[in-house]
C-alpha cells in the first residue's frame, strides 16, 4: 500500500486533514487486508477490481473522517486534502485518485502518467479547451474541483495497471510536478540506482525550484 496525500486549508488543518487521510485508509487497509480471506467491502461498483472496491472503501471512509472533523470543529472548517493511494503484488497494481496528486509509471525511460488532475485546468485539457503546456502555467491550477473532506460524498477515480520486472511507480503531490517537468523527473529516475537517493534528489530539485 502507497499513499502520498496533500492537504489544504488555513493554518494547520491541512495537516490535519492530510494526516487524518493517510491514517484512516491505512487503519481500513490493517483490518481488510492480509488475512486469510479476501474482504471485498459491501455496496461498492461491481465494476471495479477487488482492489479497486478495496481502495474506493478506504478513501471514501478517509473523507467521512475529515468531513466530519471539519464540521465538528471550526478551526477545522473547510479543511481537505488531495489522496493518492496504490495497492500493488509482484504483477500489477491498482490507483485512485481524488484532486491533483498524481501517479506516474517510470517503464524502460518512459515516465507515464496514471491519473488525471482534478483540478480547473484539468478539466479544461480533459475538454481540448487548452493545452497541457497552457495548464501549466496557468494561475488557476490550484483550483481543486474534487478534494477528501470537501463534501460528504466523494467521486474516486479506480484504475487497475500490469506491473513488469524493473517498473517504477512514482507518487507525487503538486508540489513535484508544478516545479520539476516530467523530462526532468525521468532522467532522475533513470539515473538515480535507488529509491530513496531518487526521492531525495526530486525533492531537492522541486525545492531549488522554488
Amino acid at each position: 500500500l502507497l499513499v502520498v496525500a496533500d492537504g489544504m486549508g488555513g493554518h494547520n488543518s491541512g495537516e490535519v486533514a492530510s494526516d487524518l487521510a493517510t491514517q484512516t485508509i491505512l487503519q481500513f487497509a490493517q483490518k481488510m487486508l492480509g488475512g486469510a480471506r479476501q474482504m471485498v467491502p459491501e455496496g461498492a461498483d461491481p465494476r471495479l477490481s477487488v482492489r479497486g472496491r478495496q481502495l474506493e472503501h478506504f478513501i471514501k471512509g478517509a473523507n467521512t473522517m475529515i468531513y466530519e472533523k471539519g464540521r465538528a470543529f471550526p478551526k477545522d472548517a473547510g479543511m481537505g486534502t488531495t489522496v493518492v493511494a496504490v495497492l500493488a503484488d509482484a504483477q500489477s497494481m491498482t490507483v485512485a485518485h481524488v484532486g491533483d496528486s498524481r501517479a506516474y509509471l517510470f517503464r524502460q525511460g518512459q515516465l507515464q502518467a496514471l491519473t488525471s488532475d482534478h483540478s480547473l485546468t484539468g478539466d479544461q485539457v480533459r475538454r481540448g479547451l487548452i493545452s497541457v503546456e497552457d495548464a501549466s502555467r496557468s494561475n488557476l491550477q490550484n483550483i481543486l474541483t474534487r478534494a477528501l473532506g470537501a463534501e460528504k460524498e466523494v467521486l474516486v477515480d479506480v484504475s487497475d495497471h500490469p506491473l513488469l520486472a524493473g517498473d517504477t511507480v512514482l507518487l507525487a503531490s503538486d508540489g513535484l510536478m508544478k516545479m520539476v517537468d516530467d523530462d526532468a523527473v525521468a532522467r532522475t529516475m533513470e539515473r538515480e540506482p535507488s529509491s530513496q537517493r531518487a526521492v531525495d534528489s526530486l525533492i531537492a530539485q522541486a525545492r531549488a525550484a522554488g
